[in-house]
């Protein structure tokens, strides 16, 4: 339906709200910039424009050549085959090429952060604590899309309505599930959400750490300007007295 359509339209601009929507014969997938409607035998992609991901882009065809891979019913070895269905394999690997980019995405966030969070160890610069501060930002972004994503998995986990209408090959058949025959999508569901719940406790331990920082740094400076405060208390002591002694050589 257009309404449905919608959601994938507005989301060229804005990757951040994931989305997974199960309809008669088809799944309709946002997930960051993947964005696929999986039918029980064919899959659809769309172009993320506003993303930035370029369609010969190498991370775009490495997620392609996988999708191919694993909907031919191969695994990424080449040896055996897998038992999943064939809508279960594209949302697996829709899913596998977008917790791949969180983690290395995060890597790099956290070795940015590490390294500014040791220099600033040693001193405190105006350059440095700015750059502390982009890297806070940055990380409060990965937190809520990783959380986002998170959350969207733990809805689909809730409705067990919803896991037995995603057996499409199934539907198809004739061979209807219900109540809690989905083990097949509720542990591959499982399997993700583990993977980015650790994302999400790494990147909260990250903003912990440059959140004690600051609150450290935010000590030091008071120090800072409590010692200028003492100093200037007995600067004024001194003149004090030197004005008092002088008064008393005039007199």
């Amino acid at each position: 339906l257009p309404r449905d359509l919608r959601k994938i339209e507005k989301s060229k601009q804005n990757d951040l709200v994931p989305s997974l929507l199960v309809r008669q014969n088809g799944i309709l997938i946002s997930l960051l910039n993947y964005k696929a409607l999986i039918k029980p035998n064919m899959v659809i992609t769309f172009t993320s424009s506003g993303s930035g991901i370029a369609l010969n882009s190498s991370a775009h065809l490495s997620f392609m050549n996988d999708l191919k891979l694993r909907l031919k019913n191969s695994t990424t070895n080449q040896v055996g085959s897998d038992p999943l269905p064939y809508e279960f394999r594209a949302l697996e690997a829709i899913f596998i090429s977008a917790l791949s980019n969180l983690t290395s995405e995060l890597k790099v966030l956290l070795a940015v952060s590490e390294g500014v969070l040791t220099d600033l160890e040693y001193s405190i610069t105006r350059d440095k604590l700015r750059l502390l501060l982009i890297q806070n930002k940055k990380l409060s972004t990965f937190y809520k899309k990783a959380g986002l994503v998170r959350e969207m998995i733990d809805d689909l986990l809730e409705q067990d309505d919803v896991l037995c209408e995603m057996y499409l090959t199934d539907n198809q058949m004739g061979i209807e599930h219900y109540d809690d025959d989905h083990t097949e999508i509720e542990m591959l569901l499982e399997t993700y959400h583990n993977h980015i719940d650790e994302l999400v406790q790494m990147s909260e331990n990250a903003i912990s750490n440059v959140k004690s920082t600051e609150e450290i740094i935010n000590i030091i400076l008071d120090s800072n300007r409590n010692q200028l405060m003492l100093l200037g208390i007995k600067f004024s002591l001194g003149l004090l007295s030197l004005g008092g002694a002088i008064l008393v050589g005039s007199a």
